[in-house]
């Protein structure tokens, strides 16, 4: 799997130039790894990457149709801004507000305005496919390109 991977990201990651805006701070999710998050764009670019990865990375074999079904069905681009064990009522009742505040302080924008604000998104960084069971210090990177 590990040659498939890098192989899966390389002509992909060329259509990913950005910018990626953002459209919202999400609601605290019940996941260890999107409890707060902020939404990004699904691009076609970041779309078709997704669904190669899942196609071509995925432990188990996964085809293109549910590969597909997964893209349409399951992605969620975004940003984690929070990575918790806590309760999500807990990390709504003592940490959502704190977060939102830290972002609106910061200047990000998000929603219909985020395209010509500068803290609006992002242009260039890294993507990275990252194994994620287990314990936050056993994931792995499998695979990452600069943008």
């Amino acid at each position: 799997m590990s040659g498939v991977c890098p192989a899966a990201l390389r002509g992909l990651t060329q259509t990913l130039t950005g910018p990626f805006f953002f459209l919202s701070l999400s609601p605290v999710s019940d996941t260890f790894f999107t409890r707060v998050t902020l939404l990004t764009e699904k691009t076609p670019a970041l779309v078709a990457l997704a669904r190669q990865c899942r196609h071509k990375c995925v432990e188990g074999t996964v085809d293109e149709e549910e590969a597909e079904l997964w893209v349409t069905d399951v992605f969620t681009p975004h940003l984690s801004l929070v990575y918790s064990s806590m309760p999500a009522e807990k990390v709504k009742a003592e940490v959502l507000h704190k977060v939102s505040k830290s972002v609106d302080d910061a200047g990000v924008v998000t929603g219909p305005s985020a395209a010509g604000a500068e803290l609006g998104g992002w242009k260039g960084g890294r993507v990275a496919l990252v194994q994620t069971w287990g314990e936050l210090d056993q994931w792995k990177v499998i695979a990452e390109r600069v943008l």
